[in-house]
């Protein structure tokens, strides 16, 4: 697989696999690559077959050092290794710039194969039973950073 970061081409790739996860409750206009979002696709065969994005949480966010993960893969392309590989290209990007210290995002609990996936890079987690979450953080840096 092939990682490159997202170019506004993709977006509607992007946005049917957004939605085969989010039954179209996800819409963006455009792939901001601003404001600390950035967004990496993975390519099979000249195709997009899933991304992974880093952006604030909250505008608020926009200001620290603190990203949102969000991964998404082709249904028929899951449990061939991409998550994970597009995973650690946002770890390396954010390790290696000053992009951010602490990678935050949630998952259902009942996804026990994410969540496994997630600790192995260090990913810590915390259930939210009030919200069925799972919520994981990873330190890139330490805070003194």
């Amino acid at each position: 697989m092939i990682i490159r970061i997202a170019k506004n081409s993709d977006l509607d790739t992007i946005n049917s696999i957004r939605i085969e996860y989010s039954q179209g409750l996800i819409n963006h206009s455009d792939i901001p690559n601003h404001l600390g979002f950035i967004t990496f696709v993975g390519i099979i065969d000249d195709s997009v077959i899933g991304y992974i994005s880093l952006s604030p949480e909250t505008e608020k966010d926009q200001y620290s050092n603190e990203v949102f993960l969000s991964v998404f893969i082709k249904s028929k392309f899951q449990g061939n290794k991409y998550g994970p590989q597009l995973i650690a290209k946002a770890i390396e990007h954010s390790e290696n710039s000053k992009f951010a210290n602490l990678i935050k995002l949630a998952v259902s609990p009942k996804n026990e194969r994410a969540i496994k996936i997630y600790k192995d890079f260090g990913f810590i987690s915390d259930i939210d039973e009030k919200k069925h979450l799972c919520k994981m953080v990873l330190y890139t840096k330490s805070p003194e950073a």
